[in-house]
């Protein structure tokens, strides 16, 4: 009812408690109850039932009940409806006697009252929890389908960009060169390779790692990269003290410094430098990226960085929701990609 709209509880409110009002007409005047009377029972059904409904909506709304444990539930339903049954019923013994029907105050004849207006609002009140407990979880099953198709979706996209052919070709021809020149260095590179690798399928799963080993990785991908730009290339990375155990996405550092490597350092002539830079302020884990490079006007952050931020920004949507950022500025001689967790 509250996730459609108002105007849908109004449309059911005044539907279902007219029709018992109507239901509660007929029974009367089968009786043979004066009509009078059966008037008044209509209205005493079907307005108290609008306020009392109502004012029980308004609570459970202010109170968030949809957190509650099922006893917590149990005690409410139990308690508010006998005291709305009391309420509801010597408001009717009032008001008959208001208009002249002289009804005389006793035990039996208040319960055999009381229980009908109780029974049919705990009637309304279990409807009501039922089918905001149900929608619940059919929602949550929907949306829970829906993150792992995502996170299936981004993870596959992520494992493609992490480690494109591209890379893999020149790292393969560069170690391959390199046997003939160094084979010590060769055989440090191919290790190097092969951990990168390892890595990647280890962890395109887990949904976050530990800091040390995303800067541990992110060495190992900055030398082998060094292998094909030699003295072009030049990179700094400088931690913060401390943050060893910090929690970040797989791979994110590496994609990072493939972006930078991509779309800065191969585009120029002379190479340049990426300086990484990681610390934690007001709450945040801060992770910069700079390097050599600029970007172009009108271009979109997809547009001029690829799929791997991208990915980056999907899958920190995907985990974080909107506790996380990314952001790209360009501050000469360098582009800065400004990560945020």
């Amino acid at each position: 009812m509250q996730h459609q709209g108002s105007k849908y509880f109004w449309w059911i409110q005044f539907i279902s408690w007219g029709i018992v009002a109507l239901m509660n007409f007929v029974i009367q005047k089968g009786v043979g109850a004066p009509f009078t009377s059966a008037i008044l029972n209509v209205c005493l059904l079907f307005f108290g039932g609008l306020f009392f409904t109502t004012l029980l909506r308004f609570y459970l709304k202010k109170r968030n009940w949809t957190v509650w444990s099922f006893s917590t539930i149990a005690l409410n339903l139990i308690f508010i409806t006998i005291l709305v049954s009391i309420v509801w019923t010597f408001i009717a013994f009032f008001l008959f006697n208001l208009v002249g029907h002289k009804i005389v105050f006793s035990v039996p004849a208040f319960l055999a009252s009381a229980i009908p207006l109780g029974m049919t609002f705990m009637v309304w009140f279990l409807f009501y929890i039922g089918y905001h407990l149900l929608w619940r979880f059919h929602s949550n099953k929907i949306e829970n389908l829906r993150l792992e198709t995502e996170i299936q979706k981004a993870q596959l996209g992520t494992l493609k960009s992490q480690l494109n052919p591209h890379f893999m070709f020149n790292t393969l021809n560069n170690i391959k060169a390199l046997v003939l020149e160094d084979k010590h260095a060769a055989r440090k590179m191919i290790t190097h390779f092969s951990e990168l690798l390892s890595y990647s399928l280890q962890h395109s799963e887990k949904k976050e790692v530990p800091l040390e080993e995303e800067l541990e990785i992110l060495h190992k991908y900055l030398e082998l990269v060094k292998i094909q730009y030699e003295e072009k290339l030049s990179y700094r990375i400088h931690v913060q003290d401390g943050l060893e155990h910090e929690k970040i996405p797989p791979m994110i550092l590496q994609l990072l410094a493939e972006n930078a490597v991509k779309h800065g350092i191969a585009q120029s002539i002379n190479g340049g430098e990426i300086l990484i830079d990681i610390r934690k302020q007001i709450g945040l884990l801060n992770i910069r990226i700079k390097n050599t490079g600029s970007l172009k006007k009108k271009n979109t952050l997809e547009q001029t960085l690829g799929i791997g931020l991208k990915n980056i920004r999907d899958r920190l949507k995907l985990i974080y929701k909107d506790k996380a950022s990314i952001f790209i500025k360009e501050e000469a001689p360098f582009v800065i990609v400004e990560l945020n967790i």
